[in-house]
């Protein structure tokens, strides 16, 4: 049943669209208004999110809707919406989470830049026995 008097949840600022890279942190938020009380609800791909992932925090305080990942994951990338309903009817606010992994050219820098510490560090004990030979 709703009720004439009270204003229905808008989001007066939607839920945007995000990417994040595999291992960081991101939110998902939006900002809704409407008569109290409201209740808000995440839904990952249709299905209901619960904090049962520890990486995962649902709040909603000063009208603000927020689902926070401490250390995205893959599984984490897909369609997330924000259900925000009171006694007057109920809005929703899609977007996507989209997660990026290591590239090829990133692991390729990181492999680069381990070579050339192991080529300095060669040098460093090459000075050093060059060094002893010729205190001898």
């Amino acid at each position: 049943m709703f009720y004439l008097n009270a204003d229905p949840p808008t989001f007066v600022k939607k839920v945007e669209n995000t990417t994040a890279v595999l291992g960081s942190a991101v939110k998902l938020q939006g900002t809704v208004k409407g008569s109290a009380p409201i209740s808000v609800k995440w839904l990952k791909d249709s299905d209901l999110l619960t904090e049962v992932d520890p990486n995962i925090k649902i709040t909603f305080e000063n009208n603000i809707a927020q689902l926070a990942i401490a250390s995205v994951a893959i599984t984490h990338g897909g369609k997330y919406t924000c259900q925000a309903e009171n006694e007057a009817g109920q809005q929703k606010s899609e977007a996507t989470l989209s997660v990026q992994g290591l590239t090829w050219l990133n692991l390729t820098f990181i492999y680069q830049v381990d070579l050339l510490h192991l080529f300095i560090q060669s040098i460093t004990d090459f000075e050093h026995v060059v060094s002893a030979c010729i205190l001898f």
